[in-house]
């Protein structure tokens, strides 16, 4: 797991916290690509796809695996739970 720097990405996504009733929101990004991958984009010897690429394909076992425990860990954390 790694925590990124913030960035002005480009999502409709923070319009559905514009309500009247100011539901705190927030994104969630999830790495779903392999660490080889990562690392040879950093390296700057491979692009990785965009989200809404034809050619984003997501790593199923670690993707679905961290998206789970990193989802559990938060809602625990937020309810107060150990």
């Amino acid at each position: 797991m790694h925590v990124l720097s913030p960035v002005m990405g480009a999502e409709d996504f923070a319009l559905y916290s514009r309500t009247e009733e100011k539901i705190p929101s927030l994104i969630f990004w999830l790495g779903t690509v392999s660490a080889e991958d990562v690392a040879a984009a950093a390296k700057g010897e491979k692009k990785l796809p965009s989200l809404h690429s034809s050619s984003f394909a997501p790593v199923p076992e670690p993707t679905l695996k961290g998206g789970v425990e990193a989802m559990t860990t938060a809602a625990l954390s937020l309810l107060g739970k150990k």
